[in-house]
């Protein structure tokens, strides 16, 4: 798309040209509309009624603030000045476009990439000195050159300039001036005007009979039977559901746009040609308001829906068209109700009319899933799923597996690819189902585990319902509709990266931060009468932050606060139960706590016994939403309210543990705590809410000190705690503290740094990987099984490496350190950065590593200079050098305003930073 900022200004030049050699023809005769030269190929055409007064407006808003920011938008505006200021400002191009429609069709070209053609309607020669001096001066400035050939008997004109870049192809036809960067596209409207092919308003009748808008900025008419290969330009996989669904359409469609300041609006209709289309399936069907906002996690990625009035209808319509397509998923179906002789009536009754599929912001190539379906009656919906769990539990001769989690019983049913033996291929990627019952919707999952997170989210207020952004997005959008898709662009970003051409892939990496602004996309459709579906796009576009310019710092100090004495460890952020604002908690060293609010006023202060040790944590120890902290120090373990006193019970008295890890272990989020301290010798204490140490755990020895702190892990319903020893010998034990069999397990070495987990659906799944002081990668499952060992390149025989986990948990790094050189490389050793230090000694790195999604990862370093720590991005480009800091850091990151808040502590002194993304 480079240097076609030209365009415009070689479309005038080529108007003048066609005035000066060609007016007496050109405006001779009867006028003809621009839409009888449009190929039927086009995949769409945009139609313009008064583009300069629509592209003055569009400069105005949001939208242009953020794409001016990529070449193609921003030279566009720039070729329009120039363009009027080599015309004295005259207003000749506003006034040439004025004189008629002005079309702009979209092509594919290439198996990768697409153009347009370009078409001008000229009405009269009231402009002829004005294009005449145009093009005296393009033809005088010698940086471009002027060909011409014949095709068909049609002369056809190409202007080249001095600098790469494409040249432009035109053709001057009646009272028009058609031409494109593409020659071949030309030729295709020669043909087209010489009758060989049809053109795009004889193939695509119905979009021309819709009405629209009498005042907006354009119109877009669709050709549906080619979005698909248009959809493929753009994917490796051109597999994917959406482009399924794609090839089955045929038919046209008409848009209308309109814009405001942060959001972009396509509204109109479709009609579907054929009966292959999936879209038959909603004939008669009425759609179904959308309610399932406090069920979409804020890490939702894509949420794809559809709606019904009535299940069985719906059902029969889609076994239909899969028979139409000689599809297997009707044989499925049949294979599926016979095994387990299934009431697909029952399931009819009970659902609602809903079924959403959310896909979750992934870190790894593989996205988790939910699937919810409405219900009206979520006992009967719950009860025959369980039937079916206990037939297909009976046959394989095994028990029935559930789980309770919080409120919440979440079941297994062992069936491959349930939902798309169901719903089909749509559905498809479930090896295994969980499901469970949340409000009026039966939720199922491939993972338990997302399930989980679901409840947890839902209970947090991390969802859809409680963003205002999402909210005021939703209410945008069409409250009632029969098929949707929503994407939530910034937590798609590695999921499209991941299934996008190596083409594409560049351009999406190149301008992500520009497309990451599209912040919210929404396309819906519904059944209106006949074959014909209302259709609605919406686009939700976040005001641009000021981006920060290379020689302007980054760091801005927000706050600073000093207290008494020197600070003892890192600043705790910690949540207000009664607002959700931020609060800060820290400790100095003559054992005074603090609680402070984000402005740094100190809302309390009280003295300990002694030094917290390791960290502080929020817990809700009389569940009731109101959150108290959980701290030890090395005689008493406290728990205190946020008004700084400590709860009844409380503080107990641990005299003699010689604690030197605290952690608390919640089994299925019932808020029946239980405490593990770990001593430094290599004991493991337990202890339940009431502080009282739990029998087998007073304490649990294990003879070696850790190189691992001990946590705790529930696999199916199976609660297990992990210690790793010094020597490398892990211990798995159960809640009495029982070895589990393949246990313990000797790798050899100790593991150096954290440890990193992936809890799946079994034992022999949940996967546990260390990493050795020596560079060596183990993994191992609950089973005791060494799945993989791999060693990592190592430069010398005394490079170190240590597993460096993110904040939460879902991936890692590996921090390989050589003398005074720091690298930091993957799981898969790739190298993301290297840097040498000048410190007087040889020392070990602190290295955090925090990763906010979509592409928001940014990597700490502490001990490479004095009382700063520096802040890096994931390729190793130093971000600030400027942070105060004694201890490691916490961060916070405020989607909405691009910044980072991090807290550090530096001698008696609290800073809060805010770091520009």
């Amino acid at each position: 798309m480079k240097n076609r900022y030209i365009f415009l200004i070689l479309i005038v030049a080529a108007v003048a040209t066609a005035v000066y050699f060609f007016k007496d023809d050109l405006f001779s005769g009867k006028p003809i509309s621009s839409w009888n030269f449009v190929p039927e190929t086009a995949v769409g055409v945009w139609e313009f009624e008064d583009p300069i007064d629509d592209w003055n407006k569009f400069l105005a808003t949001n939208h242009w603030n953020n794409l001016s920011q990529l070449p193609f938008f921003s030279n566009i505006n720039e070729s329009l000045i120039r363009i009027d200021s080599l015309t004295g400002k005259s207003g000749l191009i506003a006034n040439a476009l004025k004189t008629g429609n002005f079309l702009i069709s979209a092509h594919t070209v290439s198996s990768t990439s697409f153009d347009f053609v370009y078409y001008l309607k000229v009405e009269s020669v009231n402009y002829q000195e004005e294009f005449i001096r145009l093009t005296d001066h393009y033809r005088k400035d010698g940086r471009h050159s002027f060909s011409e050939r014949n095709y068909r008997g049609q002369v056809i004109t190409q202007i080249k300039r001095d600098t790469p870049g494409p040249s432009f192809t035109y053709i001057l036809h009646k009272n028009h001036l058609i031409g494109s960067f593409t020659p071949f596209l030309v030729e295709d409207v020669i043909r087209t005007i010489q009758k060989e092919n049809k053109d795009f308003k004889t193939s695509n009748p119905e979009a021309f009979g819709l009405t629209g808008l009498k005042y907006d900025a354009g119109n877009i008419y669709i050709n549906l039977g080619r979005m698909s290969v248009f959809y493929a330009l753009f994917f490796e996989n051109n597999n994917l559901p959406f482009n399924t669904f794609l090839k089955t359409q045929k038919g046209s469609g008409y848009l209308d746009i309109e814009f405001d300041d942060s959001y972009f609006f396509l509204n109109g209709f479709i009609i579907p040609e054929s009966d292959s289309s999936y879209l038959r399936i909603f004939k008669n069907q009425q759609p179904v308001a959308l309610n399932f906002s406090q069920l979409i996690p804020e890490n939702a990625a894509f949420i794809f829906y559809q709606s019904f009035s009535d299940a069985s209808v719906w059902h029969s319509g889609l076994r239909e068209v899969w028979r139409i397509n000689g599809s297997m998923e009707k044989d499925a179906l049949r294979s599926f109700i016979e095994k387990y002789d299934f009431n697909l009536k029952r399931t009819f009754s009970w659902m609602s009319g809903q079924i959403v599929q959310i896909w979750l912001e992934s870190v790894d190539i593989h996205a988790s899933k939910l699937l919810l379906l409405g219900a009206t009656d979520v006992y009967d919906a719950f009860n025959q799923l369980n039937k079916l769990s206990g037939k297909v539990n009976e046959q394989a001769g095994d028990t029935l597996y559930y789980e309770n989690y919080g409120q919440h019983v979440i079941h297994l049913l062992n069936i491959s690819e349930f939902p798309a033996n169901i719903f089909g291929s749509w559905y498809a990627g479930y090896p295994q189902t969980y499901y469970t019952i949340i409000d009026n919707y039966v939720v199922l999952s491939e993972d338990i585990e997302t399930i989980k997170e679901l409840i947890n989210d839902r209970e947090d207020e991390y969802t859809w319902k409680q963003s205002v952004s999402k909210i005021g997005f939703l209410n945008h959008n069409l409250e009632e509709s029969n098929i949707g898709l929503f994407i939530n662009t910034p937590k798609a970003w590695n999921l499209v990266k991941d299934e996008l051409n190596s083409s594409w892939q560049k351009q999406w990496i190149e301008y992500a931060r520009s497309l990451k602004y599209m912040e919210l996309i929404g396309l819906q459709l519904s059944h209106t009468k006949g074959r014909k579906f209302y259709a609605s796009m919406v686009i939700k576009q976040r005001k641009p932050i000021e981006i920060v310019r290379r020689g302007q710092d980054i760091i801005e100090k927000i706050l600073a606060v000093a207290i008494d004495t020197t600070i003892a460890f890192k600043p705790k952020v910690v949540r207000n139960h009664s607002n959700g604002s931020l609060e800060i908690l820290l400790q100095d060293i003559t054992n005074h706590l603090y609680l402070m609010d984000i402005n740094g006023n100190i809302l309390w202060k009280d003295s300990l016994d002694g030094q917290a040790i390791d960290q502080i944590y929020q817990i809700d120890f009389y569940k009731n939403k109101k959150l108290q902290y959980l701290l030890a120090t090395d005689s008493l373990l406290y728990i205190i309210d946020r008004n700084g006193n400590v709860i009844s019970g409380y503080p107990v008295d641990i005299t003699g543990i010689n604690v030197d890890r605290l952690s608390v272990v919640d089994y299925n989020r019932t808020r029946n705590y239980r405490f593990m301290l770990t001593v430094k010798e290599g004991d493991v204490y337990l202890l339940d809410k009431e502080g009282n140490r739990l029998e087998g755990w007073n304490p649990k020895p294990y003879g070696r000190r850790f190189s691992v702190t001990p946590f705790h892990l529930r696999v199916r319903s199976r609660d297990i705690f992990i210690a790793i020893s010094e020597n490398g010998i892990v211990y798995a034990t159960n809640r009495r503290g029982e070895m589990l069999p393949g246990f313990p397990l000797d790798l050899g070495t100790g593991a150096s740094g954290d440890i990193f987990f992936q809890i799946k659906s079994g034992f022999n799944k949940t996967l546990l990987t260390v990493v050795t002081g020596e560079g060596e990668i183990i993994q191992f499952n609950l089973e005791g099984e060494v799945n993989n060992r791999l060693q990592l390149y190592k430069p010398s025989r005394d490079t170190r490496f240590r597993l460096v986990k993110e904040n939460f948990g879902r991936s890692y790094v590996i921090a390989r350190q050589d003398l005074n050189r720091l690298a930091i490389v993957d799981k898969d050793d790739r190298l993301l950065m290297e840097k040498d230090y000048l410190t007087e000694q040889e020392q070990e790195f602190d290295v955090q590593y925090y990763n906010f999604g979509a592409g928001r990862e940014l990597i700490f370093v502490q001990g490479a200079e004095q009382g700063k720590v520096l802040m890096y991005d994931k390729m190793g480009n130093l971000k600030s050098a400027s942070l105060k800091s004694t201890f490691p850091v916490s961060v916070i990151y405020y989607e909405s305003k691009e910044k980072y808040h991090i807290y550090t502590a530096h001698s008696d002194s609290l800073f809060v930073y805010a770091v520009h993304e």
